[in-house]
Protein backbone atom coordinates (compact mmCIF):
# COMPACT_ATOMS: atom_id res chain seq x y z
CA UNK A 1 0.00 0.00 0.00
CA UNK A 2 2.24 2.67 0.80
CA UNK A 3 4.72 1.42 -2.22
CA UNK A 4 2.01 2.39 -4.10
CA UNK A 5 0.87 5.38 -2.98
CA UNK A 6 5.03 6.16 -3.10
CA UNK A 7 4.41 5.78 -7.05
CA UNK A 8 1.94 8.07 -7.53
CA UNK A 9 2.69 10.37 -4.84
CA UNK A 10 6.04 10.43 -7.16
CA UNK A 11 4.10 10.90 -10.81
CA UNK A 12 1.72 13.69 -9.15
CA UNK A 13 4.54 15.58 -7.64
CA UNK A 14 6.86 14.69 -11.17
CA UNK A 15 5.57 17.56 -13.11
CA UNK A 16 8.23 20.02 -13.58
CA UNK A 17 12.06 19.49 -14.97
CA UNK A 18 13.94 22.18 -14.99
CA UNK A 19 16.67 22.18 -18.07
CA UNK A 20 20.03 24.31 -18.21
CA UNK A 21 22.04 23.91 -21.07
CA UNK A 22 25.72 24.80 -21.94
CA UNK A 23 27.79 22.84 -25.06
CA UNK A 24 25.78 19.84 -24.54
CA UNK A 25 25.08 19.95 -21.04
CA UNK A 26 21.55 18.98 -19.91
CA UNK A 27 20.52 18.87 -15.99
CA UNK A 28 17.52 17.65 -15.21
CA UNK A 29 15.73 18.22 -12.52
CA UNK A 30 12.49 17.26 -10.38
CA UNK A 31 10.67 17.79 -6.84
CA UNK A 32 11.88 15.63 -4.62
CA UNK A 33 9.95 12.77 -3.12
CA UNK A 34 9.46 12.20 0.80
CA UNK A 35 10.78 9.17 2.27
CA UNK A 36 12.78 8.12 -0.85
CA UNK A 37 16.26 7.36 -0.08
CA UNK A 38 17.65 7.97 -3.69
CA UNK A 39 16.75 7.88 -7.45
CA UNK A 40 17.56 5.86 -10.89
CA UNK A 41 18.30 7.88 -13.89
CA UNK A 42 17.94 6.37 -16.82
CA UNK A 43 18.30 7.62 -20.48
CA UNK A 44 18.64 5.69 -24.17
CA UNK A 45 18.70 6.92 -27.87
CA UNK A 46 16.72 6.26 -30.38
CA UNK A 47 17.54 3.23 -31.23
CA UNK A 48 16.65 2.25 -27.40
CA UNK A 49 20.26 1.93 -25.95
CA UNK A 50 20.61 2.60 -22.88
CA UNK A 51 23.82 4.95 -21.85
CA UNK A 52 23.29 6.22 -18.52
CA UNK A 53 21.57 4.16 -15.97
CA UNK A 54 22.86 5.77 -12.59
CA UNK A 55 22.00 5.68 -8.70
CA UNK A 56 21.67 9.18 -7.33
CA UNK A 57 20.71 10.58 -4.29
CA UNK A 58 19.47 14.23 -5.13
CA UNK A 59 16.52 15.38 -6.95
CA UNK A 60 18.93 16.17 -10.17
CA UNK A 61 21.21 14.98 -12.58
CA UNK A 62 23.39 16.22 -15.53
CA UNK A 63 23.97 14.75 -18.46
CA UNK A 64 27.13 16.07 -20.21
CA UNK A 65 28.59 15.55 -23.43
CA UNK A 66 25.25 14.71 -25.70
CA UNK A 67 24.51 15.35 -28.75
CA UNK A 68 21.61 17.35 -30.68
CA UNK A 69 18.96 14.54 -31.00
CA UNK A 70 15.95 12.64 -29.80
CA UNK A 71 15.97 11.12 -26.69
CA UNK A 72 13.98 8.94 -23.80
CA UNK A 73 14.65 8.78 -20.11
CA UNK A 74 12.60 7.99 -16.97
CA UNK A 75 13.38 8.04 -12.93
CA UNK A 76 12.72 5.37 -10.63
CA UNK A 77 12.58 5.66 -6.63
CA UNK A 78 14.35 4.00 -4.62
CA UNK A 79 12.65 3.46 -1.40
CA UNK A 80 13.64 2.94 2.59
CA UNK A 81 14.48 -0.83 1.59
CA UNK A 82 17.27 0.53 -1.11
CA UNK A 83 15.27 -1.11 -3.52
CA UNK A 84 13.86 0.45 -6.72
CA UNK A 85 10.08 0.65 -6.47
CA UNK A 86 8.95 2.27 -9.99
CA UNK A 87 10.45 4.32 -12.95
CA UNK A 88 8.15 6.43 -14.95
CA UNK A 89 7.05 5.73 -18.27
CA UNK A 90 9.83 6.21 -20.97
CA UNK A 91 9.57 10.66 -21.70
CA UNK A 92 10.86 11.47 -25.08
CA UNK A 93 13.27 14.56 -24.81
CA UNK A 94 14.81 16.19 -27.56
CA UNK A 95 18.22 18.20 -27.63
CA UNK A 96 18.16 21.27 -30.06
CA UNK A 97 21.17 23.20 -31.17
CA UNK A 98 20.72 26.66 -29.92
CA UNK A 99 21.97 29.27 -32.78
CA UNK A 100 21.08 32.83 -33.26
CA UNK A 101 17.83 33.83 -35.80
CA UNK A 102 18.26 35.57 -38.91
CA UNK A 103 16.30 37.89 -39.98
CA UNK A 104 14.82 37.28 -43.45
CA UNK A 105 14.17 40.96 -45.00
CA UNK A 106 15.00 44.39 -44.89
CA UNK A 107 11.18 45.20 -44.00
CA UNK A 108 10.43 47.95 -41.44
CA UNK A 109 7.03 47.42 -39.24
CA UNK A 110 5.37 50.34 -38.01
CA UNK A 111 1.96 50.74 -35.96
CA UNK A 112 0.01 54.04 -34.61
CA UNK A 113 -1.44 54.73 -31.53
CA UNK A 114 -5.10 54.64 -33.11
CA UNK A 115 -4.35 50.72 -33.91
CA UNK A 116 -5.10 48.70 -31.19
CA UNK A 117 -3.34 45.04 -31.73
CA UNK A 118 -0.87 45.25 -34.34
CA UNK A 119 0.03 42.07 -35.99
CA UNK A 120 3.66 41.41 -37.82
CA UNK A 121 4.50 38.87 -39.55
CA UNK A 122 8.79 38.25 -39.59
CA UNK A 123 10.44 36.35 -42.11
CA UNK A 124 13.84 34.46 -41.58
CA UNK A 125 14.88 31.02 -40.65
CA UNK A 126 16.39 28.96 -37.11
CA UNK A 127 13.40 30.48 -35.43
CA UNK A 128 12.80 28.20 -32.65
CA UNK A 129 9.33 27.10 -30.82
CA UNK A 130 10.09 29.48 -27.77
CA UNK A 131 11.87 31.96 -29.37
CA UNK A 132 11.08 35.50 -27.40
CA UNK A 133 9.72 38.30 -29.84
CA UNK A 134 10.22 41.27 -28.36
CA UNK A 135 10.70 45.39 -28.94
CA UNK A 136 13.44 47.09 -26.90
CA UNK A 137 13.92 51.52 -26.84
CA UNK A 138 17.01 52.05 -24.17
CA UNK A 139 15.69 49.97 -21.11
CA UNK A 140 12.28 49.54 -21.57
CA UNK A 141 11.11 46.33 -23.46
CA UNK A 142 7.59 45.58 -24.47
CA UNK A 143 6.91 41.98 -24.75
CA UNK A 144 3.48 40.88 -27.07
CA UNK A 145 0.96 38.98 -26.20
CA UNK A 146 1.07 36.68 -28.83
CA UNK A 147 3.37 34.74 -30.81
CA UNK A 148 2.94 32.01 -33.50
CA UNK A 149 5.89 30.16 -34.83
CA UNK A 150 5.85 28.27 -37.74
CA UNK A 151 6.97 24.59 -37.69
CA UNK A 152 9.78 24.80 -40.10
CA UNK A 153 10.87 28.09 -38.18
CA UNK A 154 11.10 30.46 -40.55
CA UNK A 155 8.56 32.32 -39.74
CA UNK A 156 7.22 34.27 -36.35
CA UNK A 157 3.60 35.96 -35.94
CA UNK A 158 3.36 38.34 -33.47
CA UNK A 159 0.40 40.40 -31.99
CA UNK A 160 1.31 43.80 -29.86
CA UNK A 161 -0.90 45.70 -27.58
CA UNK A 162 -0.33 49.50 -28.72
CA UNK A 163 -1.58 50.55 -25.11
CA UNK A 164 1.90 48.37 -23.58
CA UNK A 165 3.60 50.98 -25.81
CA UNK A 166 4.16 54.04 -23.58
CA UNK A 167 6.65 56.10 -25.70
CA UNK A 168 6.43 57.25 -29.61
CA UNK A 169 10.16 56.61 -31.68
CA UNK A 170 11.97 54.03 -32.71
CA UNK A 171 12.07 50.54 -31.15
CA UNK A 172 14.52 47.75 -31.86
CA UNK A 173 13.37 44.13 -32.92
CA UNK A 174 14.61 41.80 -30.88
CA UNK A 175 14.79 37.97 -31.55
CA UNK A 176 16.16 35.58 -28.90
CA UNK A 177 16.33 32.13 -29.22
CA UNK A 178 17.57 29.88 -25.93
CA UNK A 179 20.55 30.11 -24.08
CA UNK A 180 20.44 33.97 -25.28
CA UNK A 181 20.99 33.28 -28.93
CA UNK A 182 20.11 37.18 -29.54
CA UNK A 183 19.33 38.78 -32.99
CA UNK A 184 18.45 42.45 -33.33
CA UNK A 185 16.93 44.42 -35.63
CA UNK A 186 18.09 48.13 -34.61
CA UNK A 187 15.23 50.79 -35.63
CA UNK A 188 13.10 48.59 -37.42
CA UNK A 189 9.78 49.31 -35.60
CA UNK A 190 8.36 52.67 -35.63
CA UNK A 191 5.56 53.85 -33.16
CA UNK A 192 3.74 56.99 -34.38
CA UNK A 193 0.49 58.47 -33.46
CA UNK A 194 -0.99 57.44 -36.18
CA UNK A 195 -1.19 54.60 -38.87
CA UNK A 196 -0.31 57.02 -41.64
CA UNK A 197 2.35 58.81 -39.85
CA UNK A 198 4.01 56.04 -38.93
CA UNK A 199 4.17 54.03 -42.37
CA UNK A 200 5.67 56.99 -43.61
CA UNK A 201 8.48 57.07 -41.21
CA UNK A 202 9.02 53.54 -41.74
CA UNK A 203 9.30 54.48 -45.26
CA UNK A 204 11.92 56.39 -44.75
CA UNK A 205 13.84 53.97 -42.59
CA UNK A 206 13.95 51.26 -45.44
CA UNK A 207 15.58 53.98 -47.19
CA UNK A 208 17.91 54.53 -44.66
CA UNK A 209 18.65 50.41 -44.49
CA UNK A 210 19.10 50.58 -47.88
CA UNK A 211 21.89 53.35 -47.97
CA UNK A 212 19.77 55.35 -50.13
CA UNK A 213 19.64 57.73 -47.72
CA UNK A 214 22.64 59.10 -45.19
CA UNK A 215 22.59 56.72 -42.00
CA UNK A 216 23.18 60.44 -40.33
CA UNK A 217 19.24 61.59 -41.26
CA UNK A 218 18.07 61.93 -37.72
CA UNK A 219 21.46 63.00 -36.27
CA UNK A 220 21.72 65.90 -37.75
CA UNK A 221 18.69 66.85 -39.30
CA UNK A 222 19.00 71.30 -39.69
CA UNK A 223 22.70 71.09 -40.83
CA UNK A 224 22.04 68.25 -43.78
CA UNK A 225 18.91 69.46 -44.94
CA UNK A 226 19.89 73.92 -44.93
CA UNK A 227 23.08 73.33 -46.49
CA UNK A 228 21.54 71.07 -49.56
CA UNK A 229 18.82 74.00 -50.20
CA UNK A 230 20.93 76.54 -49.74
CA UNK A 231 23.81 75.16 -52.72
CA UNK A 232 20.71 74.08 -54.58
CA UNK A 233 16.66 75.26 -53.93
CA UNK A 234 14.33 72.51 -53.05
CA UNK A 235 17.21 70.25 -52.47
CA UNK A 236 17.14 69.98 -49.00
CA UNK A 237 12.89 69.65 -48.86
CA UNK A 238 13.30 66.72 -51.13
CA UNK A 239 16.19 65.26 -48.84
CA UNK A 240 14.13 65.42 -45.58
CA UNK A 241 10.84 65.58 -47.07
CA UNK A 242 10.55 63.51 -50.03
CA UNK A 243 8.82 66.86 -51.51
CA UNK A 244 10.83 66.05 -55.05
CA UNK A 245 8.59 68.20 -57.17
CA UNK A 246 10.09 70.86 -55.15
CA UNK A 247 13.68 70.20 -56.22
CA UNK A 248 12.31 70.86 -59.54
CA UNK A 249 10.25 73.86 -59.14
CA UNK A 250 12.72 75.76 -56.96
CA UNK A 251 15.42 75.61 -59.09
CA UNK A 252 13.18 77.05 -62.48
CA UNK A 253 11.69 79.42 -59.94
CA UNK A 254 14.75 80.60 -58.92
CA UNK A 255 16.80 80.63 -62.04
CA UNK A 256 13.71 82.76 -63.30
CA UNK A 257 14.11 85.03 -60.50
CA UNK A 258 18.45 85.50 -61.62
CA UNK A 259 17.42 85.60 -65.24
CA UNK A 260 15.29 88.73 -65.06
CA UNK A 261 17.25 90.34 -62.67
CA UNK A 262 20.12 90.30 -65.17
CA UNK A 263 18.19 90.82 -67.83
CA UNK A 264 16.49 94.01 -65.54
CA UNK A 265 20.28 94.32 -64.91
CA UNK A 266 21.57 94.81 -68.39
CA UNK A 267 18.66 96.93 -69.71
CA UNK A 268 19.83 99.49 -67.23
CA UNK A 269 23.59 99.62 -68.42
CA UNK A 270 22.35 100.11 -71.48
CA UNK A 271 19.62 102.59 -70.88
CA UNK A 272 22.16 104.81 -68.47
CA UNK A 273 24.53 104.41 -71.57
CA UNK A 274 22.44 105.94 -73.83
CA UNK A 275 21.45 108.78 -71.25
CA UNK A 276 25.35 109.20 -70.86
CA UNK A 277 26.01 109.20 -74.84
CA UNK A 278 22.52 112.13 -75.18
CA UNK A 279 24.13 114.09 -72.52
CA UNK A 280 27.58 114.65 -74.22
CA UNK A 281 25.60 115.10 -77.59
CA UNK A 282 23.97 118.02 -76.30
CA UNK A 283 26.71 119.39 -74.57
CA UNK A 284 28.39 119.40 -77.65
CA UNK A 285 25.55 120.75 -79.64
CA UNK A 286 24.64 123.47 -77.06
CA UNK A 287 27.96 125.10 -77.01
CA UNK A 288 28.60 125.06 -80.86
CA UNK A 289 24.87 125.87 -81.87
CA UNK A 290 22.87 128.76 -80.83
CA UNK A 291 19.55 126.99 -81.88
CA UNK A 292 17.44 127.02 -79.25
CA UNK A 293 14.76 124.47 -80.94
CA UNK A 294 17.84 122.06 -81.61
CA UNK A 295 18.79 122.04 -77.83
CA UNK A 296 15.34 121.91 -76.45
CA UNK A 297 14.87 118.59 -78.79
CA UNK A 298 18.49 116.99 -77.26
CA UNK A 299 17.89 117.75 -74.11
CA UNK A 300 14.12 116.20 -74.22
CA UNK A 301 15.87 113.40 -75.45
CA UNK A 302 18.01 113.28 -72.98
CA UNK A 303 15.28 113.70 -70.16
CA UNK A 304 13.58 110.53 -71.90
CA UNK A 305 16.73 108.12 -71.45
CA UNK A 306 17.61 109.46 -68.23
CA UNK A 307 13.43 108.25 -67.31
CA UNK A 308 14.32 104.73 -69.21
CA UNK A 309 17.43 104.37 -67.10
CA UNK A 310 15.54 105.29 -64.09
CA UNK A 311 13.00 102.92 -64.74
CA UNK A 312 15.38 100.33 -65.26
CA UNK A 313 17.01 100.28 -62.35
CA UNK A 314 13.81 100.24 -60.45
CA UNK A 315 13.07 96.41 -62.63
CA UNK A 316 16.52 96.12 -60.89
CA UNK A 317 15.26 96.63 -57.59
CA UNK A 318 12.29 94.85 -57.62
CA UNK A 319 14.55 91.31 -59.61
CA UNK A 320 17.14 91.90 -56.73
CA UNK A 321 13.91 91.56 -53.88
CA UNK A 322 12.29 88.57 -55.66
CA UNK A 323 15.57 86.82 -55.78
CA UNK A 324 16.18 87.75 -51.92
CA UNK A 325 12.38 87.04 -50.92
CA UNK A 326 12.49 83.61 -52.72
CA UNK A 327 15.72 82.75 -51.41
CA UNK A 328 14.50 83.78 -48.00
CA UNK A 329 11.41 81.52 -48.43
CA UNK A 330 13.49 78.72 -49.43
CA UNK A 331 15.40 78.00 -46.30
CA UNK A 332 12.62 79.27 -44.45
CA UNK A 333 10.53 76.25 -46.29
CA UNK A 334 13.81 74.25 -45.26
CA UNK A 335 13.84 74.99 -41.97
CA UNK A 336 9.91 74.05 -41.69
CA UNK A 337 10.28 70.68 -43.30
CA UNK A 338 12.79 69.63 -41.06
CA UNK A 339 10.15 70.84 -37.94
CA UNK A 340 7.90 68.79 -39.92
CA UNK A 341 9.42 65.82 -40.16
CA UNK A 342 12.23 65.43 -37.42
CA UNK A 343 12.08 68.35 -34.73
CA UNK A 344 9.41 68.87 -31.89
CA UNK A 345 9.82 70.91 -28.83
CA UNK A 346 13.47 71.75 -29.93
CA UNK A 347 14.84 68.24 -30.00
CA UNK A 348 15.81 66.62 -32.82
CA UNK A 349 13.59 63.43 -32.89
CA UNK A 350 11.41 61.61 -35.18
CA UNK A 351 8.20 62.52 -36.71
CA UNK A 352 5.86 60.75 -34.85
CA UNK A 353 4.15 63.35 -33.25
CA UNK A 354 5.94 64.31 -30.35
CA UNK A 355 9.30 65.17 -29.29
CA UNK A 356 10.88 61.89 -28.25
CA UNK A 357 14.82 61.08 -28.56
CA UNK A 358 15.88 57.50 -29.33
CA UNK A 359 19.00 55.60 -29.29
CA UNK A 360 19.50 52.36 -30.39
CA UNK A 361 21.66 49.30 -29.59
CA UNK A 362 22.33 46.87 -32.21
CA UNK A 363 23.89 43.30 -30.51
CA UNK A 364 24.58 39.84 -32.46
CA UNK A 365 25.98 36.82 -30.09
CA UNK A 366 26.65 34.11 -32.17
CA UNK A 367 28.34 31.49 -30.26
CA UNK A 368 26.12 27.99 -30.44
CA UNK A 369 24.72 26.41 -27.88
CA UNK A 370 22.27 23.82 -26.88
CA UNK A 371 19.16 23.70 -25.25
CA UNK A 372 16.01 20.81 -24.22
CA UNK A 373 12.40 21.43 -25.48
CA UNK A 374 9.37 19.45 -25.17
CA UNK A 375 8.43 16.48 -27.66
CA UNK A 376 4.93 16.85 -28.90
CA UNK A 377 3.64 13.48 -27.56
CA UNK A 378 5.29 14.15 -23.91
CA UNK A 379 3.13 12.11 -21.64
CA UNK A 380 3.49 12.56 -17.94
CA UNK A 381 6.44 15.03 -17.68
CA UNK A 382 6.33 18.79 -18.45
CA UNK A 383 9.56 20.16 -19.35
CA UNK A 384 10.01 23.75 -18.58
CA UNK A 385 13.30 25.70 -20.47
CA UNK A 386 15.27 28.00 -18.55
CA UNK A 387 17.97 30.54 -20.28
Amino acid sequence: MWNRFIYVFFILLFPTFLFSQDLGETVLKWEEVPNSLGYVVEARDSKGKVFISQKITSNSFEIKNIEPGVYEHRIGIINKFGKVESFTEWVPFQIVKSVVPIFGSQKVYFAGRDENTKRIEIKGADFLENMKVYLQKDDEKIIPKYIKISPDGKTAVVDFNTKDIAELGLYDLVLENPRRKVAVKAKNFVFAKDKELAEKVAAKQVRIQNKEIPPDYYDTPYWSTMWRSTILPGWGQEYIDDKSWKLYVYPVVFLGAVGAYAKGYQDFLSARSTYYSTVQNNFLISTTSSNDLIFLFTNQQATDQYNSAKSKLNQIQIGAGAVGVFAIFNIVDAFLSVRRNVASNDKQTLPIGEGINFKAKSEFRANANFFTRQSENYQSVEFIQTF
